[in-house]
């Protein structure tokens, strides 16, 4: 069993509370080891390298460490039932993907659920954009509005509307902080965002040309504490969608709170097996809070039935 840390984890604490968290880790029934991570990517290097010598790879962090681990059990190449089985600590900000798997919150329950070992075969999406590498999405993904500022927040480190950049407001959008994501959400709604003219089909027939706000498409329901799919499973015959069409700026402030408040009058719910877009300019595609394409014009998202291995309650 191999535990991959991510110091920088819930907005840079997590090394703080190590040392309450690894006495916690006694309790596993099984021997452990722990490698922590150094850089980005770093624990998509380390699962990828370890599927051979471990049954079980744990990331311990947030979603964005989840997802690398669980990328780099898929980037072996195994398949489902040969890789080793995969279960996040929910040691993050928000912890979705451990939430849309069942897992609880609280540590002691949650290692509880390990020692059990109740292994399930769930769905993944497989997102491209353009030629770029393909990813598989294992909770919920994004294009659009979301990706955009998701993007330029986390990865791109775009400095948010002026005068949040210099001191002494320099603090609100330091690294690691989570007012930068809403300070780089407000720059690109208030002006930056226009909405995309588009082009999706689903499912190989259904075709419609919109003005793309956000659409969001997942496996699991929630990002960031948000049921953006609500009708999202992972053990079903497709996807969930949401889809915002030419929404105005004034509701784009409110539609989180509207998610919030789980009101999805402003938005399209539906689902499909795959899902086909264009857009008229270069944006990036998310998964799972991660980048897996940057300034590309053409997305294809594809279901994966019963493609990764995981421990569920």
């Amino acid at each position: 069993m191999l535990i991959i840390v991510n110091p920088t984890a819930s907005n840079y604490t997590l090394k703080k509370k190590w040392s309450t968290i690894e006495a916690k880790l006694k309790n596993i029934k099984s021997d452990y080891e722990i490698v922590t991570t150094e850089y980005r990517e770093h624990g998509r290097e380390i699962a990828k390298e370890a599927v051979n010598d471990h049954d079980i790879i744990i990331s311990a962090g947030g979603d964005g460490t989840a997802h690398e681990v669980a990328q780099g059990i898929v980037d072996s190449g195994l398949s489902p039932q040969e890789a080793p089985s995969f279960f996040p600590l929910p040691l993050g900000s928000s912890n979705d993907v451990p939430r849309n798997l069942g897992v609880p919150e609280n540590i002691e329950d949650a290692i509880e659920i390990l020692n059990n070992e109740n292994i399930a075969y769930i769905n993944t999406i497989k997102c491209q954009g353009d030629d770029q590498p393909p990813q598989l999405c294992f909770n919920l993904g994004q294009i659009g509005l979301l990706s955009v500022f998701s993007y330029n927040a986390a990865v791109n480190r775009e400095k948010p509307i002026f005068p949040f950049n210099i001191p002494p407001f320099s603090w609100l959008v330091r690294e690691g902080n989570p007012n930068r994501y809403t300070l780089v959400a407000l720059k690109y709604i208030l002006w930056k965002y226009s909405n995309l003219q588009s082009r999706i089909t689903f499912d190989n027939q259904d075709t419609r040309d919109i003005k793309l706000t956000i659409l969001s498409y997942g496996v699991g329901k929630t990002y960031g504490h948000y049921k953006f799919c609500p009708n999202a499973d992972h053990f079903g015959d497709s996807f969930a969608t949401t889809i915002g069409n030419n929404i105005s700026r004034f509701t784009q402030l409110r539609l989180i709170g509207l998610i919030k408040k789980e009101k999805y009058d402003k938005l399209e719910i539906s689902e499909a097996k795959r899902v086909f877009v264009e857009v008229d300019k270069p944006i990036p595609g998310g998964a799972d809070g991660e980048p897996y394409a940057v300034n590309a014009t053409k997305f294809k998202l594809e279901l994966k039935k019963k493609s990764f291995k995981v421990i569920v309650p």
